[in-house]
């Protein structure tokens, strides 16, 4: 037991603070070494019989601090499944990670370490639902060096940078408490790859050229949820004419003070209308009016049950009654039930520069708005309906696409966290992120330049590279075991 305790605290501490190094708080220097706590509790402060526990402990805390409470209102308790079994197995599979380290010499442990991570990562996010949330990566998009390194990388490249620091200090940690041998090769690599880390915290953030051509954008945000109040009684209902009447009104409302402001593109949020517009002349005729008397471009979105399924939609109208339409790439599998217009891509020319779109959950995958920058895309439009448990969260995860991609991304949501994001992945403006707020969003953005970054062009190289690695290890430590002479038993 006093050897449980504090090995339990640490493993608990590792999970809390790499929360909140991802979500929480802007501290990317915790993200590189807030796991080095239950690493070096498994390996040095756990009893042997009981060694899995500790990194079992720290996934579940992990998981448990950093879905639970954002994912509860929608899932319920079965949310507490996910941190539960990913903790458990855990347990299981580390069991003989220090006995593996141990008959290496701790050679090869921290590097083989940091790519199965990494390979996890990638693997899970083709699990519907699951995508990108949680990767460590983002607890250091902060940074504007590590940013900088997105655009080359990918997320899935972050977060192999932050196991790497991770796991090399903690090698370091127990060759300097004995635990581990020192090796000139792997000690060399440890602390370059450590040093290398924490340099990159020291890259200084840099504003954008001062003749850096703007955009003014408008998201507004109704401050309610149509699940909700007299709303969500209306909306069970089901009269959705009268329902996106209203709703509509309310945009123009928002979008003439907007205008009122200078905006050229105006964001609505996500589903904002419970008809397909262009479908219907009432509401077809009043939106192309008011883009075209105001000289504006709306980004409107709606989201219809039909008989061939769901059609979750952004449609952009121009000033000339040019109707955009883009498809939801990735609807939410507990939410939605489909998209069957996903892969229906437009995007207009506003003002000489491409803008193009993407939906609320397509910002959690790093296809959707790769392929908008590959199609040119200089500025993104992304309406967006999510619950206040997770506003920030969505936040990061549109630093890491802005980063990735050096395409900047304005967000307009219903309640909370309305976000517009640089192409270096710094929020220059936002609404609450945990508090209910009505309000018009007005931000100049600098539009992106144009280009491709190498991470467009690559795609998830860094993720596909941490599984083959994984995979090539895993064989050869499979042979090594067949290789090793079998003791000799006396006849």
């Amino acid at each position: 037991m006093a050897r449980i305790l504090p090995g339990a605290f640490l493993s608990i501490l590792s999970g809390w603070a790499m929360s909140g190094a991802t979500y929480a708080w802007d501290t990317p220097w915790l993200g590189l070494f807030a796991w080095v706590p239950a690493i070096v509790a498994q390996h040095a402060i756990w009893p042997r019989a009981l060694q899995g526990v500790a990194m079992g402990l720290a996934w579940f805390s992990y998981l448990g601090i950093n879905l639970v409470p954002k994912l509860m209102p929608e899932i319920g308790l079965w949310v507490w499944a996910l941190p539960a079994a990913v903790g458990i197995v855990s347990a299981i599979l580390e069991q003989q990670t220090v006995t593996r380290a141990q008959s290496d010499d701790y050679r090869s442990f921290w590097w083989q370490t940091a790519f199965a991570y990494t390979a996890v990562e990638m693997g899970r996010s083709f699990i519907p639902g699951v995508a990108t949330w949680a990767a460590v990566g983002y607890s250091v998009i902060a940074s504007p060096g590590w940013s900088l390194a997105a655009s080359w990388i990918g997320i899935f490249g972050l977060s192999l940078g932050v196991w790497a620091s991770n796991f090399a200090l903690a090698h370091l940690l127990l060759i300097a408490y004995r635990r581990a041998p020192w090796h000139r090769s792997t000690g060399m690599a440890a602390v370059l790859v450590v040093a290398i880390a924490f340099g990159l915290l020291l890259v200084p953030s840099s504003a954008p050229p001062a003749d850096r051509p703007t955009l003014r954008v408008a998201a507004i945000q109704p401050g309610f949820d149509l699940y909700e109040g007299e709303w969500n009684t209306r909306r069970l209902a089901g009269d959705d004419m009268s329902l996106s009447r209203d709703l509509m009104s309310l945009g123009f409302t928002y979008s003439r003070e907007a205008v009122a402001q200078g905006a050229r593109l105006i964001v609505w949020p996500e589903g904002f209308l419970r008809v397909i517009p262009q479908d219907h002349p009432e509401f077809k005729d009043k939106l192309e009016n008011f883009a075209r008397e105001t000289g504006v471009t709306l980004a409107v979105g709606y989201a219809v049950e039909t008989p061939a399924g769901r059609r979750n939609e952004v449609a952009m109208i121009t000033p000339e009654a040019d109707w955009l339409i883009t498809g939801k790439a990735h609807p939410v599998p507990w939410a939605e039930t489909g998209s069957v217009t996903r892969g229906q891509v437009a995007s207009l020319a506003l003002d000489g520069y491409r803008v193009g779109s993407m939906i609320c959950f397509d910002a959690d995958y790093t296809d959707t708005t790769r392929a908008r920058a590959r199609e040119g895309a200089r500025l993104l439009a992304a309406p967006a309906h999510d619950w206040p448990a997770i506003g920030r969260a969505r936040a990061v995860h549109l630093r890491a696409r802005a980063a990735e991609n050096r395409l900047p991304i304005v967000m307009a949501d219903w309640m909370v966290g309305s976000a517009a994001v640089d192409a270096r992945g710094r929020i220059i403006a936002h609404m609450p992120f945990y508090e209910k707020s009505p309000g018009v969003m007005i931000v100049d953005v600098p539009v992106g330049d144009g280009g491709v970054t190498p991470y467009a062009n690559a795609g998830d190289i860094a993720g596909w590279l941490s599984i083959c690695a994984t995979i090539f290890f895993l064989l050869r430590s499979g042979r090594a075991q067949r290789r090793r002479p079998r003791p000799q038993t006396p006849s």
